[in-house]
């Protein structure tokens, strides 16, 4: 649980809200069958933000645009902003073909770097987090797994919610939290 504390979400720069080429999907000759594309992803990792943050604890309040000054609304003690750093999502198909489709790997990242800002505009906290999703899984004592996401879209999903778990548990973001509420 994180401390109770109001605190403004900004939302991602608008080249995070533009359509993204995140990937592609390849055949098991290496060709590329599709490309894969975003468009609003700024607006996902906010809201998915203010989300963690209520799962939290925290009392979130998501902005339509960062404030000029880069300091948070009257009355809100922390500001939270976020950059897009890396996103992508392969798929690439192998040449065996099981009575489940064709044999695939998938691999999803997605990485951003938040700052924690207080009501000078002070930096409090800043990481860069990180999520991936690999299918399928990783054997575990010799035993193969089938892909648990097949879409390029959930797996993506999955990388971005690992990502902001990271920032949800990391123990400094917790601190700085805590201590701007004193």
């Amino acid at each position: 649980m994180l401390a109770p504390a109001p605190i403004a979400v900004a939302p991602l720069g608008e080249a995070a809200n533009r359509k993204l080429r995140v990937g592609a999907i390849y055949s098991a000759a290496g060709v590329v069958q599709r490309e894969l594309y975003v468009s609003g992803l700024g607006v996902l990792v906010a809201t998915a933000l203010v989300t963690a943050l209520k799962d939290a604890a925290a009392k979130p309040v998501l902005l339509d645009t960062v404030p000029a000054d880069g300091t948070p609304p009257p009355g809100i003690p922390l500001m939270l902003r976020s950059h897009l750093v890396r996103v992508k999502v392969d798929k690439r198909f192998g040449p065996i073909e099981t009575v489940h489709g064709r044999i695939f790997t998938m691999n999803s990242e997605l990485a951003i770097r938040v700052m924690l800002s207080d009501t000078a505009g002070r930096v409090v906290f800043a990481s860069e987090v990180a999520g991936t999703e690999d299918e399928p899984p990783t054997p575990v004592d010799g035993e193969i797994f089938l892909p648990l996401e097949t879409e390029p879209a959930e797996s993506l999903s999955v990388a971005l919610s690992r990502a902001i778990g990271h920032l949800m548990i990391d123990p400094k973001f917790a601190s700085a939290l805590k201590a701007q509420r004193r």
